[in-house]
């Protein structure tokens, strides 16, 4: 899955979040209302990759467990929000 892809394709949407949980497919929250993205479901080796690229550091230090207990936080990127 190409997650730099489906930011955009969530920041053109007008999405307020991302959703991710491996095994499913992503969500979005569009207008206050969660969206399924029509995509293949999220692979847990590519989903603990990309989250540790843009985590916090506190949260990439311990990403597995980070990811067993749900980690919530946020980020901006260049151009897209």
């Amino acid at each position: 899955m190409n997650f730099e892809e489906l930011l955009k394709f969530a920041a053109d949407q007008g999405a307020s979040d991302v959703h991710f949980q491996s095994g499913s497919a992503p969500q979005l929250r569009i207008g206050g209302m969660i969206r399924k993205v029509e995509s293949p479901a999220i692979d847990v080796t590519a989903l603990r990759q990309f989250t540790a690229s843009i985590a916090p550091q506190a949260i990439a230090e311990d990403i597995n467990g980070a990811m067993f207990r749900g980690a919530r936080f946020s980020r901006s990127f260049d151009g897209l929000g």
